[in-house]
This record gives structure tokens, C-alpha cells and sequence, in this order.
């Protein structure tokens, strides 16, 4: 499943980006916000987030995810850059999810459109490694200004903005390779 959540109503940067909530919405049309970071008059901001939610498979006692993709078909970007991280969420439905990423995030992928895949780095694996046979919550945030905290500089209006649809033959897929001790 997919969710996303915004944060911010045309407000400042830091608080828009500091909220430890954000409104949850559900796709729209098929269509999932990755991350995001819209711009209005240079000085207002509301930042976007999406969660995915996957349930891993079982893996034999002792086995370990060593490497793992997150693939996402990428549709209307506008000028972004996504990064995964992992996250705390225990309740799908909560308005605190926007705030509960944890550990470094994902390499930055771009791309024009079409399948994205983000290689998911050792803080996701061994966040992924807790969980073996049960669900998990992968966020998906835009790198350049959100992750990195830094304030886009623009004096009208702009988005930074990535959303994927939940595609019927390229489906939001989380790609998992295990070890054996």
C-alpha cells in the first residue's frame, strides 16, 4: 500500500519542514506523492512524503537481508531527486507518520519518468533485518531540500516534486536478496 502526506499549508520552511505531523492522504487516481517540496511566493512553503508498506517474506532462521531495491514507477516529475529511508509507524492511519523517518537515507535517484530504483543502504537492511515475515514502512522523501534541509531559493512559485502511480505492470515492488549465517 501507499499513502502520502503533506505537511505545510503555504507556511515557513523550518516549520513547515519540522512538523511532527502531516495531513495522510491517500492515493489520488492511482497516483502516490513520492516527495516533494511546493513553493508559492518565494516564502511558502508545504513539503510532501509518501510511506510504502510491504510485508516481507519469511526468511530461514539465521538469515540475514544483505541487499534490496526499492523499485517505483516514477511518473510527473518535476526538477526532484527521491531518497528512501526507513521509519517508525505502527498505525497506517496516523498523522504522525510525517515525522517518523530514522537512519540515513537512500542514495538520490532521478529520473525522467518510468522505473526508479533506489539501492537500499545498511541502515534500511538492518531496519528490514528486525522484521523478517512480518510489515514494514518505507518513506519516500524529495533529497535536494527536504532531507538536506536546505530552503529552496526562488522568488515566485516552483515544485520540486515526484509522484508514481501504482502501475499495473510495474506495481511499487521491494526486491530483497538474504544471507545465510
Amino acid at each position: 500500500g501507499q499513502r502520502w502526506f503533506q505537511a505545510g499549508d503555504l507556511m515557513s520552511w523550518e516549520t513547515a519542514r519540522n512538523m511532527s505531523w502531516g495531513n495522510p492522504l491517500d492515493p489520488y487516481e492511482g497516483y502516490t506523492v513520492l516527495g516533494g517540496v511546493y513553493v508559492w511566493n518565494g516564502f511558502d512553503f508545504s513539503i510532501y512524503r509518501g510511506i510504502h508498506r510491504f510485508v516481507l517474506p519469511a526468511i530461514p532462521d539465521g538469515a540475514y537481508y544483505e541487499a534490496g531495491i526499492l523499485k517505483l514507477y516514477q511518473v510527473n516529475i518535476f526538477d526532484c531527486n527521491i531518497a528512501a529511508q526507513a521509519t517508525t509507524i505502527s498505525n497506517w492511519d496516523a498523522s504522525e507518520n510525517y515525522a517518523k523517518f530514522v537512519n540515513a537515507a537512500t542514495q538520490s535517484a532521478h529520473y525522467d519518468g518510468g522505473l526508479m530504483e533506489l539501492y537500499l543502504n545498511a541502515a534500511i537492511l538492518s531496519y528490514l533485518n528486525l522484521y523478517s515475515g512480518g510489515t514494514v514502512y518505507i518513506m519516500t522523501r524529495e533529497y535536494d531540500h527536504d532531507y538536506l534541509n536546505v530552503q529552496p531559493n526562488v522568488n515566485g512559485w516552483t515544485y520540486s516534486l515526484a509522484t508514481m502511480i501504482n502501475h499495473p505492470v510495474n506495481p511499487p515492488d521491494l526486491v530483497l536478496r538474504y544471507r545465510l549465517a
